[in-house]
């Protein structure tokens, strides 16, 4: 018998894009992290890390950046 959890994410977002109510959406995404994760776009990284003194960095490179003051 299959776990409710297995359903195809492409199912899961048909089904919760026919619910209006946030209530009810709220109580979909309740069901299990399998279901939240189907109808949750993936967390967006920042481009950039704010550091001390006007410095930023690029996380994907480590790169660092210094903003030269006027």
């Amino acid at each position: 018998m299959a776990s409710w959890s297995e359903l195809p994410e492409d199912l899961l977002a048909l089904v919760f894009a026919s619910i209006f109510f946030p209530l009810e959406r709220a109580c979909f995404e309740a069901v299990c992290h399998s279901w939240r994760s189907a109808v949750r776009p993936p967390a967006r990284k920042l481009p950039w890390i704010v550091l001390p003194k006007g410095a930023f960095m690029t996380p994907s490179d480590r790169t660092l950046h210094l903003i030269d003051s006027y």
